[in-house]
């Protein structure tokens, strides 16, 4: 519903500054959804709940920022544009007690409806840090759970590896000039990898989006590689890389089930990196006593392919490994020292694991 609101109309490009004086503009700024007639919450909302808008029904006109009078922006949130607390569309006032207090219920009732155990926060560096630090005490004090969360902060410094991502699509577009020695320098991944949470790509990387750096698809099973196999880290699958994205002709990603049945099953274990060669590294992980048959070899090319000596250790002596990608139909012996010659394709990826694993896979995978 359209309310004639008092507002103040604010520099797109500083937003702490004022053009002209105040106005009178027509906002849709009352939500009833009588369509769900009051099943899951009597909360509607109206112009006292939100701090600014972006559209005028009086003007039609796009491009112009609103700030309604009496309302301030949120100073803990990001500082570009001079404030960022302003998106798009309403801007929700998560300092207003009404909205906190419905936000609190909202998040209980999805909790225990969903039954998920952690958060994703999306934009969060356009909403009130308090409200946020808030909002999380109460709803882990309120069920009891550890609830686990990260935020979309979209910068090097975010807790989802943004710096990762940028990585992997360099290495994407360059090819076989890109050092893969180098595909961890500056991430989280290696800074912090108690805290990392990798992704390869996402809704806003991919083709016409505002941050569009899509990952090509020949270097997809790479990237997985690394986020999915390696002890850093904690991965995030793309929707569209595992079921395909239809819109833009695009297929899922080949191995990418294989791989995350592989990091359940069998990534485990002490893991040493061989990275000698720009255009070939690999690692291993030795796998543990709580997990049977664990432990894996992987390699990866961005050139011309071969193989690296790498040592699994004495207690794989005389096992034989497999790739269970598929690219390489060769196998791998262990020596009695624990060493053996694993190899990749050009371009590609081989991950090696023990025979009696790699039947599993084949067949179950």
């Amino acid at each position: 519903m359209i309310r004639v609101s008092r507002c103040l109309r604010i520099s797109s490009s500083n937003r702490n500054e004022q053009i002209g004086e105040e106005e009178l503009i027509k906002a849709y700024s009352r939500f009833t959804f009588p369509g769900r007639k009051g099943k899951y919450s009597a909360f509607t909302w109206n112009h006292n709940q939100f701090t600014g808008a972006d559209w005028d029904e009086n003007k039609k006109e796009t491009g112009h920022i609103y700030r309604f009078s009496g309302k301030q922006w949120k100073t803990d949130v990001d500082p570009e544009n001079g404030n960022y607390d302003f998106l798009m569309g309403m801007d929700v006032d998560y300092g207003n007690t009404a909205v906190v207090r419905e936000t609190k219920k909202w998040l209980r009732w999805y909790i225990k409806t969903t039954g998920i155990d952690g958060f994703r926060l999306d934009a969060v560096k356009h909403i009130s840090a308090a409200f946020y630090r808030d909002l999380l005490d109460y709803i882990r004090k309120q069920t009891g759970m550890e609830l686990p969360a990260v935020g979309e902060y979209w910068s090097n410094d975010s807790l989802f590896d943004v710096a990762l991502h940028y990585n992997f699509f360099s290495a994407s577009q360059a090819g076989d000039s890109y050092d893969l020695r180098s595909i961890f320098e500056n991430t989280l991944m290696k800074e912090r990898p108690q805290n990392a949470v990798t992704f390869v790509d996402n809704h806003d990387t991919q083709y016409g989006q505002s941050l569009q750096s899509f990952v090509d698809d020949w270097f997809k099973d790479h990237c997985y590689a690394i986020i999915m196999l390696r002890q850093e880290g904690l991965p995030c699958v793309f929707y569209s890389d595992y079921y395909g994205n239809p819109v833009k002709d695009r297929p899922a990603v080949l191995n990418l089930g294989k791989m995350m049945k592989m990091r359940h099953f069998y990534a485990y274990g002490e893991q040493e990196d061989y990275f000698e060669d720009q255009n070939l590294i690999g690692w291993v992980r030795r796998g543990d006593e709580e997990h049977s048959g664990s432990g894996l070899a992987a390699v990866l090319s961005n050139g011309e392919g071969g193989s690296i000596h790498m040592f699994m250790g004495k207690k794989y002596a005389g096992e034989v490994f497999s790739d269970v990608l598929g690219n390489c139909a060769d196998t791998a012996a262990v020596d009695e020292d624990g060493w053996a010659d694993f190899t990749c394709e050009p371009k590609r990826v081989s991950i090696w694991v023990r025979q009696e694993a790699f039947e599993n896979l084949v067949i179950n995978g």
